[in-house]
């Protein structure tokens, strides 16, 4: 069994947006926390569609727990010609786009808390993760 395993680095980077609705930030070598947001229908107790809601996932990823083959699955969604694809066009930067794959294969929790427009999305994931969202 092959894993992705290396020494542990030292600087925790900042938060980078990879789009509008998703933030990445390396906190290791091979561990980064994915900030995803999902503009949904939000339920009443009934599971009736009573309008739409942000729903924040927060994803930690740790490539080194993850064998080659793991990390195949994951990512098949996205690049069909599998991990040599992501190394071949992000280069150094591929690390972070498994992990952006990762996280958005998890599944959304409909049970947590919701916020009901972007001006509490916003407040939230600054209050939390200290983001400042950018348009």
């Amino acid at each position: 069994m092959k894993t992705v395993k290396e020494k542990p680095e030292e600087n925790v980077q900042e938060w980078i947006q990879t789009d509008d609705n998703q933030w990445v930030r390396k906190e290791d070598k091979h561990q980064y926390w994915v900030i995803d947001v999902f503009k949904g229908p939000l339920l009443n107790a009934k599971r009736k569609v009573i309008g739409t809601a942000y729903f924040v996932k927060s994803v930690e990823v740790n490539l080194n727990n993850l064998t080659i083959a793991q990390i195949e699955e994951e990512i098949s969604a996205y690049y069909s010609n599998g991990l040599d694809e992501i190394i071949k066009t992000y280069k150094d930067e591929w690390k972070q786009i498994v992990a952006e794959c990762i996280a958005e294969n998890e599944q959304y929790d409909y049970d947590r808390a919701y916020l009901k427009n972007q001006k509490k999305l916003d407040k939230h994931i600054k209050r939390l993760y200290g983001i400042e969202r950018t348009y």
